[in-house]
């Protein structure tokens, strides 16, 4: 029986052809614009090794995939990672056969100075597109740039509330949350949410 993760990277369905009056089985390569054969004879004592196999697939699908998924252990597994990711790039390829890998360390995203990067992470991808391979998740840079619109807007749209009464005397707590809102940094949102709790006009809180 064939166990070995290296036919992953081959279709399933094997062809027969004779060489020389030899018996031959035809391996086709699954890489997308590929196709490429390779051919094992069966008339000699090797006629079970890989090492053919694994010569075409290190030069195609590159070498840290290969031995990525050599690391699941069970050809079935990894065939179904590979035909759910049909299309997907190597690296990331390489990054979701690790995640699967038996032992392998649970990752945990805990705070990071640009925390919008996780939304470019293959392993991110692989769990949101699960079941809905047609999802868009935007870049890093399209997050951060809504992100900063939305922070704009929600201070431009307080300030309209706080104009009104610009003239009148503004409770200390109220004048240290527009403080905040003037500082030309990021974090400043994140202050004005620690001074209070809401913003009331006419008795009613405003939405943002």
């Amino acid at each position: 029986s064939w166990t070995s993760t290296i036919y992953t990277f081959y279709t399933g369905d094997i062809h027969i052809e004779y060489c020389d009056g030899k018996l031959h089985h035809v391996f086709i390569c699954t890489e997308q614009g590929c196709g490429h054969h390779v051919l094992r004879n069966q008339t000699t004592k090797d006629h079970n090794l890989t090492k053919n196999l694994k010569k075409h697939t290190n030069k195609c699908w590159g070498s840290n995939t290969v031995d990525a998924a050599a690391h699941i252990g069970h050809l079935n597994k990894a065939r179904d990672l590979l035909v759910t990711l049909k299309g997907v790039k190597n690296q990331c390829l390489t990054d979701i056969f690790k995640h699967h890998t038996p032992g392998s360390n649970l990752n945990s995203f805990s705070h990071h100075l640009r925390p919008f990067v996780i939304a470019a992470d293959c392993g991110l991808h692989y769990l949101m597109k699960s079941g809905h391979s047609t999802m868009w998740i935007p870049s890093p840079s399209t997050i951060a740039r809504d992100v900063k619109l939305l922070f704009k807007r929600t201070r431009e749209r307080i300030w309209q509330h706080l104009d009104v009464h610009i003239s009148q005397t503004l409770p200390p707590s109220l004048r240290l949350c527009l403080y905040f809102l003037l500082l030309p940094f990021p974090h400043c949102l994140h202050h004005f949410l620690r001074c209070t709790d809401r913003l009331l006009d006419s008795g009613e809180e405003i939405l943002f």
